[in-house]
């Protein structure tokens, strides 16, 4: 039975890494000939998917054996797999590396065709598979490089950034304290805090505009308990950038008190989020240009020498 293997090195977290290659419905996004992906779980069964490729044709795959973090095996369904393979089952594995992980594919297949299949397999279709598979590897890395930023930085280190200081307003004021501070400060939401200092409501402008639909003219002289939303959800300083996007996505919000116990300690926006995800893009493209740079600065002291270089400065 043929066998078709593969290795790429990420310098990611291992955790992370698994979570972009063990991903069922992401791989359309991955895979360059894959457009969906369908996930079927049915209780007392085997994990499977159905995948459809640009041409309309379709396959089945099952999760034969898993091992969490650090290996997962699909068998192809020779029923569904129009192709020049009557079977195949595949390893996807992610190893703990001294420079992060890596990711190691293991193909082993049967060609249709007996002798003639055994030909086009050498000369063709293990180097459509091949490049199959390197596209693949290519597209986990290139995700994985995406969100190693959001898995690496926590909420701590945007508070250092941005300042902890947070503006509140108490529950007991009204309104209109309330939306004098969101004018004043140029802000979109405010946490709210009871006579003891603790955080009892988020209050957005989203907030006050329902309470006007609501009350009408006399909406701006009701308390802020009367209109903020009391149902907080919160974060941690010690939580990543991904956990905070996907709390901000899955909840649909843009505003995260920041609790370290029972104490207030900071607010994060989305804003501020991809502020700081631009500014280290920024910074690396500091560091390419100098890299860049020195490397031309070498190049040209090796090619000029060391004497003719120093004299055009002299001159």
């Amino acid at each position: 039975m043929p066998v078709l293997e593969l290795k790429r090195s990420v310098n990611a977290a291992p955790e992370l890494v698994w979570q972009v290659v063990s991903d069922m419905e992401a791989f359309a996004r991955v895979a360059p000939s894959v457009t969906r992906v369908d996930v079927i779980r049915e209780p007392g069964t085997n994990l499977r998917r159905q995948l459809v490729d640009k041409q309309g044709r379709s396959w089945d795959e099952e999760r034969i054996a898993v091992v969490p973090g650090q290996s997962l095996t699909m068998r192809v369904d020779s029923h569904y797999f129009s192709s020049a393979f009557s079977s195949m089952k595949y390893t996807w594995s992610v190893l703990a590396s001294d420079q992060g992980a890596v990711i190691h594919m293991r193909y082993e297949y049967r060609v249709k065709w007996g002798i003639i299949g055994g030909v086009l397999d050498r000369f063709r279709f293990r180097q459509q598979l091949r490049s199959v598979c390197e596209d693949i590897l290519s597209n986990w890395i290139s995700t994985i490089n995406a969100r190693e930023w959001a898995w690496r930085v926590t909420v701590s280190r945007i508070l250092a950034r941005k300042g902890a200081g947070v503006f509140t307003v108490n529950a007991t004021d009204t309104l209109t304290d309330a939306a004098v501070i969101l004018a004043e400060q140029s802000i979109g939401c405010l946490p709210v805090i009871d006579p003891q200092g603790q955080l009892v409501g988020m209050l957005s402008e989203r907030d006050i505009v329902t309470a006007l639909t609501d009350n009408g003219t006399g909406t701006m002289l009701l308390s802020v308990s009367a209109a903020m939303t009391k149902k907080v959800v919160v974060a941690a300083p010690d939580d990543s950038m991904e956990v905070v996007m996907n709390c901000m996505n899955d909840r649909r919000i843009r505003h995260l008190p920041i609790m370290d116990g029972d104490a207030l300690v900071g607010l994060i926006s989305i804003g501020d989020v991809v502020n700081a995800r631009i500014a280290e893009l920024e910074g690396e493209s500091t560091q390419l240009r100098d890299f860049i740079e020195t490397r031309r600065f070498n190049d040209l002291y090796r090619r000029i020498g060391p004497a003719a270089y120093d004299s055009g400065l002299a001159s």
